[in-house]
């Protein structure tokens, strides 16, 4: 995103604005955009400043200022979906998106999980209980035996083998009539 203009190039548009120029002219003159210097002098007229508003910064929630509602409405229904909980805020004349909701909750730390971890099935635990969500497993306590079936074979051992077949070329080499004889 652009840098505002300084607050001297916005002093000299509105001053030459002010003194008879279009704001067309003066975007020209100054190498900025006419709808800059219309909105500028839009602000100039309106406030009274012409210097640049923040930019960026943390804005809050807008469901901040119905706090109380929705930890109401959360308490008196825990396990609510989003959907549902926007239909209770929809009913108290409360406008917010899902996504809305799922931030601010999130803001409050308040989430609902139904199973904090994988239910067991006939072969054991699919996952064991964290401590809490998130965490990953700990790698030493996997048992082994899970893996055999995707276990490679241990590597061959070249010598031995380059040794048994010269040892067989060797044995073919002695006898009398050669291989196949």
């Amino acid at each position: 995103m652009p840098r505002p203009l300084s607050n001297d190039l916005r002093e000299r548009i509105i001053g030459a604005v002010e003194g008879g120029m279009s704001c067309n002219a003066a975007a020209k003159v100054y190498r900025t955009a006419a709808s800059t210097v219309i909105k500028l002098v839009q602000q100039w007229k309106s406030t009274g400043s012409y210097e640049a508003k923040p930019m960026g910064g943390y804005r809050g929630h807008k469901l901040s200022e119905h706090k109380e509602l929705v930890l109401k409405l959360v308490a008196a229904k825990p396990d609510a979906t989003l959907a549902e909980l926007g239909e209770l805020l929809k009913a108290n004349k409360v406008k917010a998106s899902r996504m809305g909701i799922f931030r601010f909750l999130k803001h409050l730390n308040l989430g609902y999980k139904k199973k904090p971890y994988t239910p067991a099935n006939k072969n054991g635990l699919m996952s064991e209980m964290r401590e809490r969500h998130g965490k990953r497993a700990n790698p030493a306590l996997i048992q082994s035996v899970w893996f055999l079936s995707t276990k490679r074979e241990p590597r061959p051992i070249w010598r031995d083998v380059l040794d048994v077949v010269l040892s067989a070329n060797a044995c073919c080499a002695k006898s009398p009539g050669g291989i196949g004889k």
